[in-house]
């Protein structure tokens, strides 16, 4: 199965390093081989409001638009004079190229302000109706291939759907800009908004990417930009679970549903045809009666207009529960998030930094004054909450229960407050989970049948999570050299073994994101924190202890778990996980590092763990570790100027020694088994006449475990030592 790092939204949460607009696009098209399913029938059940009553209003004004845009296209004079005359003509296919001005019939840009007409049209229709159950109107601006002002890179959407609400604030929208809408709608403006210089991410509902003509590459081209722009309203509105968007082709448009695991598209709707139009108009209508959650927002996180912060809802502690009724919920207050859900698949996973209380002050939300984590998660789960082992939840309360007379590592694992499967209303009075099955749907089952699914992977259960916990800890971008990260991550190892040992838990998912720090305000008391439990499995539960499972984050995950073997899992697996951390960071650095490192480019072999295929990515570390030699390929990128680099590279190179060459010489049984390549960023085969040193390891885990362990805390002893001698808090 081809897969991206894209393809795990854990990677968010550790990707320090700037993605090429190269990379970007790669990304972008392998997102869409993987997960990218066209021509789904019925797409647009899924926007239905779920009140029955809003149900019927709805369809009965799908209805009135589409009868009353028919009678106006055929009642049109044939001459545009006005921009509805404009639209009927084009919808008639009337227009004539002198109607167009200076725009040629063959530039995409000249089907944006058409485009626009028809979604004008429609939100004008409602506001003069204004029909029972109308929530919003779905806007379109008049400025088109527009600039972003919180894009990573120099993105330009073609065209921008905007959601102004009529009832309250949208969510992920300042307060201001939707007060503006809301005055428009009011003066009955709505249908003319003003051209903007600048957008945010913030404040989109949807983006629509338009080619002028339908060839395959120019489908394959528009799809690419609007993976790339979803994959950043994912990361900046931090409220947003699912996201819908749209492709243009000429005369014809596919709208697109954007999940955990899918990106759904639905069949070609001619918008010359009459049955085109009202197809589209039903997506349109739908958007403006349904629930919010319908158009991919949470309700249980909703922003402040008053305290300029997001009010965060979590329930009560439920360990191995499932209630028909609602929780008993708990109210947090958050400002700051320290992971964001930046790539569009797996987890989506959110860290906000939160308060019990609502904040008095503009301090009160900084960092340094929470006294939570709040994590928000899709996780892959059961269906039933009861039967799920692997649930995080019970796993923290496994580990603080075993842990609780550990000093050595206290502080350096969460400690569990509240938490369970986020819960809410979907029209009604009936309180529902949020699960992969109540967002899809009736669509759900056509979807998951294996024997009878159209999409391209399976699309696993997933249970939408939200956990509580203390302390508050900070990324490692936020460290300050290598030898901060180098004590950072002995503490998290050393939890890990305590984990292991204790309540025989293992990790499974060591990766950027899930290891942090603490320190007090005035920067002593540095601690490495392990967090993320939720690829965790109970080594003592033979059901948990499956081989062929494919758990971890891109870059990060062992060879075992890229090429789902046979060869038995151990600890050793989250142990080779952290020398790939760790060689991420001597390349790439930190957030506070004194700049890109001049040694990437864009063939740089430490990018081939990042992108491809899980068994290519596999198949170039096993070449990177099979000799010093091959592995300085890697080490000869490690950035010169980084703080600390040096004993970050001896550290690396120990590491590399204990995992595949089993020790350094012979201090435990084991041999290098790899085929030297010849082109070594060739995929290396394993000679049959030789074992494979990452399934020999594990008869000898334990010796290699107790090895490593010696390693890491003999560099973090150095690392405090030389930063008290050069007179840094540590």
């Amino acid at each position: 199965m081809s897969a991206t790092i894209g393809s795990c939204a854990a990677a968010a949460k550790g990707r320090i390093h700037a993605d090429t607009k190269d990379d970007n696009i790669r990304q972008a098209e392998d997102n869409i081989d993987s997960y990218l399913t066209a021509d789904v029938a019925d797409l647009e059940m899924i926007a239905r409001p779920v009140s029955k009553q809003q149900w019927r209003q709805a369809d009965d004004a799908t209805t009135v638009v589409s009868e009353a845009l028919e009678a106006d296209i055929v009642s049109h004079h044939g001459h545009p004079s006005n921009d509805n005359d404009l639209l009927f003509s084009w919808l008639a296919n009337t227009v004539s190229k002198k109607s167009k001005g200076k725009q040629p019939k063959d530039k995409e840009s000249s089907i944006y302000p058409l485009f626009s007409l028809f979604v004008r049209y429609v939100a004008t229709q409602l506001e003069r109706q204004r029909p029972s159950g109308l929530q919003r109107a779905i806007t379109v601006n008049n400025s088109f291939d527009v600039t972003i002002k919180d894009s990573e890179s120099n993105t330009r959407p073609d065209i921008i759907l905007e959601c102004a609400d009529l009832i309250s604030d949208s969510p992920g929208s300042s307060a201001s800009a939707q007060n503006q809408k809301q005055s428009k709608m009011a003066s009955g403006r709505a249908k003319t908004p003003e051209k903007k210089s600048q957008f945010s991410f913030k404040d989109i509902f949807a983006v629509v990417e338009a080619k002028r003509s339908s060839s395959d590459s120019a489908v394959r081209e528009a799809n690419i930009q609007l993976f790339q722009y979803t994959r950043e309203v994912y990361d900046k509105q931090l409220n947003r679970r699912n996201v819908w968007g749209a492709t243009l082709y000429g005369n014809t448009v596919r709208v697109s549903y954007f999940g955990p695991d899918y990106v759904l598209s639905s069949a070609a709707m001619d918008l010359l045809s009459a049955s085109g139009r009202r197809s589209f108009i039903r997506y349109l209508v739908n958007w403006s009666f349904c629930e919010r959650h319908c158009l991919g927002y949470d309700p249980t996180i909703e922003w402040m207009t008053r305290h300029q912060c997001w009010k965060i809802s979590a329930p009560t502690l439920t360990t191995g529960k499932r209630s028909k009724t609602a929780y008993k919920m708990h109210y947090y207050y958050a400002k700051k998030v320290v992971i964001s859900a930046e790539h569009m698949f797996g987890r989506l996973t959110r860290c906000f930094l939160a308060r019990k209380t609502p904040p008095a002050n503009k301090t009160d939300l900084e960092p340094e004054n929470c006294e939570y984590a709040i994590k928000d998660a899709w996780v892959e789960s059961t269906v039933d909450a009861a039967v799920d082992t692997r649930d995080e939840i019970s796993h923290l309360v496994a580990i603080s229960d075993a842990l609780k007379e550990n000093q050595q590592v206290d502080g350096m694992y969460p400690k569990i407050v509240a938490g369970g499967r986020v819960q809410f209303s979907r029209g009604g009075a009936v309180i529902e989970e949020d699960t992969t099955m109540t967002v899809l749907r009736d669509l759900y089952p056509l979807l998951t049948d294996e024997s009878n699914s159209i999409v391209k992977n399976r699309i696993p259960f997933r249970a939408h999570k939200r956990i509580v916990t203390e302390p508050v800890a900070m990324p490692l971008r936020n460290l300050e050299s290598g030898y901060e990260v180098i004590i950072v991550i002995a503490d998290a190892m050393r939890c890990h073994g305590a984990i292991v040992d204790g309540p025989r838990i293992l990790h499974r998912d060591m990766s950027m994101g899930n290891i942090m720090f603490t320190r007090n305000r005035d920067k002593t008391g540095l601690k490495g924190l392990l967090i993320d439990f939720d690829h965790a499995i109970n080594l003592d539960r033979a059901s948990d202890n499956g081989h062929k499972e494919r758990t971890g984050t891109g870059p990060f995950m062992s060879v075992n778990n890229l090429e789902k073997n046979d060869n038995p899992r151990s600890r050793l697996d989250d142990c080779e996980s952290v020398l790939y951390i760790l060689s991420w960071i001597a390349t790439f650095g930190l957030k506070k590092s004194i700049g890109i490192n001049p040694k990437i480019v864009p063939n740089s072999p430490i990018k081939t763990w990042d992108i491809g295929a899980w068994t290519d990515i596999a198949g170039h570390k096993r070449d990177h570790l099979h000799s010093e030699e091959t592995f300085e390929l890697i080490t000869k990128g490690f950035h010169s100027e980084f703080d600390g680099h040096e004993a970050l590279y001896w550290l690396i190179t120990k590491l590399r020694r204990c995992l595949i060459e089993h020790g350094n010489g012979n201090e435990c049984t084991g041999t290098k088994v790899l085929v030297k390549p010849k082109d070594p960023l060739a995929i290396t085969q394993i000679s049959e006449s030789k074992s494979d040193p990452f399934k020999a390891r594990v008869a000898i885990a334990d010796d290699i475990y107790k090895k490593i362990q010696e390693v890491l805390d003999e560099y973090a002893v150095f690392s405090r030592n030389h930063l008290r001698e050069r007179g840094d808090p540590v």
